[in-house]
Formats: structure tokens, sequence, C-alpha cells
């Protein structure tokens, strides 16, 4: 079984700003999760956003580490929540009055009981709708994730018929080498061993150049019957020290192409 591979940051920056984007978040709140930042610290300036914590805010909490982006969300959250403390205290201090009564404050008592029924009900709206959110936020992350691994999967099983086919072309590859070496040496039988205008000391000459490792053209370019074993080392030794003489800058000397195979 192949190890799957880890999602990369990038990756993760990716679908949690494609998040973002379906929540509707401010376009300022975008611009500033979209800079470069650990993952943690985008993911947490986020549910800072969700909590409708300003841009400006956002920015200034970046550089400042997750713990005190923490902090700083939770007591947003405190003040946020502190005016029904407030108001509940407002509204002992008036039951209290009426109990005593002054009947004057019963207006104001029901006033404020509708104010706090609108808050608690606003209130509940925003926890149900927090909720809501999150349960989605969750769902589209699980998605993106298994969006993610589907991709590795497929590229992986891309690489493998790269791989499977660089395999049948190296050994077309080889295949066409071994059949033009099998073609030079029936050249080089043909034209040197068979031909009876060499001599055996010709053909013994020509034959140890190939088993030491000299290229068959370069064998060939030697095979003349009109050369004695003599000429032939001497033609070779000038092919050796002077290339350029007969092949052009390209080619490289007989020795170092010699030590390039014993290499």
């Amino acid at each position: 079984m192949e190890k799957k591979q880890e999602i990369t940051e990038e990756q993760v920056k990716e679908y949690q700003m494609l998040l973002a984007q379906w929540m509707q978040l401010p376009m300022d709140a975008l611009e500033i999760l979209n800079e470069d930042m650990p993952w943690r610290i985008r993911e947490w300036l986020y549910v800072c956003a969700l909590d409708q914590i300003p841009g400006a805010e956002l920015q200034a909490m970046k550089p400042q580490g997750l713990k005190k982006i923490q902090d700083i969300r939770a007591q947003f959250l405190k003040q946020k929540f502190q005016g029904l403390k407030e108001i509940q205290t407002q509204l002992n201090a008036l039951q209290k009055q009426i109990e005593e009564g002054e009947e004057k404050q019963a207006t104001v008592l029901s006033r404020l009981q509708a104010e706090v029924l609108q808050i608690l009900q606003y209130l509940e709206q925003e926890k149900q709708t927090l909720k809501e959110w999150e349960e989605e936020w969750l769902e589209e992350r699980r998605k993106y994730k298994e969006q993610f691994q589907q991709m590795e999967i497929n590229r992986m099983e891309e690489e493998k018929s790269w791989s499977l086919w660089n395999r049948l072309w190296k050994k077309k590859q080889w295949k066409t080498q071994l059949h033009r070496k099998q073609a030079q040496m029936d050249q080089f039988v043909k034209q040197v061993l068979e031909e009876e205008k060499f001599s055996q000391e010709q053909k013994s000459y020509l034959l140890d150049c190939l088993e030491q490792g000299e290229e068959m053209e370069e064998v060939l370019y030697l095979a003349k019957s009109c050369l004695s074993v003599e000429q032939m080392e001497r033609i070779k030794q000038l092919l050796s020290e002077h290339p350029q003489m007969f092949w052009g800058s390209r080619r490289k000397p007989w020795n170092q192409k010699k030590k390039g195979k014993e290499g």
C-alpha cells in the first residue's frame, strides 16, 4: 500500500480562502486572509471575521501570535454580550422599584423586557446561525479534503503511467542500439574477417582494437588492406591526438572515449 502524500500549506490556504469567499466575508477580511501566514493563524482570523471583528483589528491581530489572537477574540465576545448582563441588572432594579410602589417605572420595565426578549431572540438566532455555519464549514472542509486526496491519487496514477512509458521507451532504445551493433558486427565480419585481401595480422589487430573498446566506425575507418599494422597503429595515434583533423571538433579522441568507458 502506497503512503499518501500530506496536503501542502498552499493547498490548505486554497480551500481556506474558498471557504472564506463562500461565507461572504467582507473584502478587507478576505485581503488579510490571503496574505502569507501560518495556516493556523489564518484559521483563527477567519473565525474572528465570522464573529464580525473589523478588518483593521484583524490586521493588528495577525502578527501577535495564536494565543494573543484567542485572547483578543474572547475579550471581544465578552464585550459583545456584556450588554445583556447590564440590561438584566437594570431589569432587576426596576422590578424592585415596582414592588415598592413606583408604578411609573412599569412602562420602562415593559420596554426593557421587550428589548431583553428581542436581544435574547437575536442571540439565540446568532447562536443557531453560527452553529449552522460551523456544520457547513466542517462539511465543506471534509469535501475539499476528499477532493485533494483524489487529486493526489490521480497524480500518482499519472506518474505510474509515465514511468511505464519511459521503461518501454528505454527498452526500445536498447533494442535499437543492439540491432545497430549487430549490423556493425556483420559489416565488420563481411568487410574484414571474410575479406581475403586482409592478412591474419591485420585481422588480429583490428579485432584487438574492438576488444579494447574502440568504436566500430573508428575500427572500420582503419580497415584498409593497403595499410600495414604499423600504419594502422600510427593513424590510430593521430586520431587520438588530433581528432579534429579527421572527425571534426564534436568527436572525442580515441583515448578519451576509452577512459569514459572504463570510468
